[in-house]
C-alpha cells in the first residue's frame, strides 16, 4: 500500500490537520517518510497515517519508533499498528500550509494562511474578528489567487497570544469554494513535489 516516492499525510490525536509527506524508505512493517511542516511527534506516541491506494483512501495507526532529522525537514520512522482502514474524510481534512508562502489580505491586513481545506481555510492573526462576522478575502501565493467572501467560523487563542480562525465561504459564494477545492490540491501537489526534490 506504501509505495516509495508516495504521498502520505500524518495527523496527531491533538489536532485535526493533515501535515504532507512522502515516502523515502520502506521496510518490513516500518514507513520512513519526510515532512516539509515544523512538527516533532514524540518517539513512542502513536499517530494517523493516510494514503490513497487504488483510488480508495485508507487511514492508518503508526507508532513513532525514531526521529531520524527534525531540521530542516522532520524524517521519522513509523510502525504500523494493526492494519490500515478504509477513509472516506480525507478530503474533509485540512491540510498543514505553513511550508508554504500563502497569505491572505482581508481589509487593509495580510495574513498566513496556515491549512486549507475544501471547506476553507485558517489564518494566525493579533487582530481581533469576532464570529460570524462577513468579509471580503483575497488568498494568494505559490502562483494561486482567488478571492470571495467568508465568515469567522471559529476562534482560538494560540499560546503566544495570536489568534486562529477558521474561515469558510460565505453560503451564497459558491465560486470561493469550489477555487479552494483546486487550491487545496495545488498545495498537495507542491508539496510533494518539494519532498521528492529533497528526497
Amino acid at each position: 500500500m506504501y509505495e516509495m516516492g508516495g504521498s502520505v499525510f500524518l495527523s496527531m490525536e491533538s489536532e485535526h490537520v493533515l501535515h504532507q509527506g512522502c515516502v523515502i524508505g520502506l521496510q518490513a512493517d516500518t514507513v520512513v517518510a519526510e515532512f516539509l511542516d515544523p512538527i516533532v511527534p514524540a518517539v513512542g506516541s502513536e499517530i494517523t497515517l493516510q494514503v490513497t491506494w487504488r483510488d480508495k483512501f485508507f487511514q492508518q495507526k503508526m507508532r513513532v519508533a525514531a526521529l531520524r532529522q527534525t531540521e530542516p525537514t522532520l524524517v521519522a520512522a513509523l510502525v504500523q499498528v494493526g492494519e490500515a482502514q478504509p477513509s472516506e474524510h480525507r478530503v474533509r481534512c485540512r491540510v498543514s500550509t505553513t511550508a508554504l508562502e500563502i497569505r491572505a489580505r482581508i481589509g487593509e491586513d495580510t495574513w498566513q494562511v496556515v491549512d486549507v481545506s475544501a471547506e476553507g481555510f485558517a489564518i494566525l492573526t493579533r487582530r481581533l474578528y469576532e464570529r460570524g462576522a462577513v468579509m471580503s478575502v483575497t488568498v494568494w501565493g505559490e502562483g494561486m489567487s482567488c478571492a470571495g467572501r467568508i465568515r469567522v467560523a471559529t476562534a482560538r487563542r494560540m499560546e503566544d497570544g495570536s489568534m486562529r480562525y477558521g474561515l469558510v465561504p460565505t453560503e451564497d459564494d459558491t465560486s470561493l469554494g469550489d477555487a479552494l477545492v483546486d487550491v487545496k490540491a495545488r498545495v498537495e501537489s507542491i508539496q510533494l513535489r518539494r519532498l521528492s526534490r529533497i528526497a
